[in-house]
């Protein structure tokens, strides 16, 4: 994603109320990636990809990074994030 789509993005004003699980994902999991300059301005994280996919309910932990945080999914088809 260029930087300039990125602050589009950052800047626009979701609807009140709006619920991440309530979006139309086209799959279960995805990558974004972000130009690694916007996500430290924007986040001050020196990191340029967001991971998401749908989880059965319940805490889950990354098999691949041992030293991630556990994230806790709501309910089935939330999206963790």
């Amino acid at each position: 994603m260029s930087e300039a789509l990125s602050r589009a993005v950052a800047a626009t004003e979701l609807p009140s109320g709006i619920k991440i699980e309530d979006l139309n994902w086209p799959m279960h999991s995805l990558v974004l990636g972000f130009p690694q300059r916007f996500m430290l301005q924007y986040l001050g994280l020196d990191v340029c990809y967001v991971f998401a996919g749908r989880l059965s309910a319940g805490p889950h932990r990354s098999r691949h990074i041992p030293f991630a945080p556990e994230i806790e999914t709501p309910s089935d088809n939330a999206p963790a994030r």
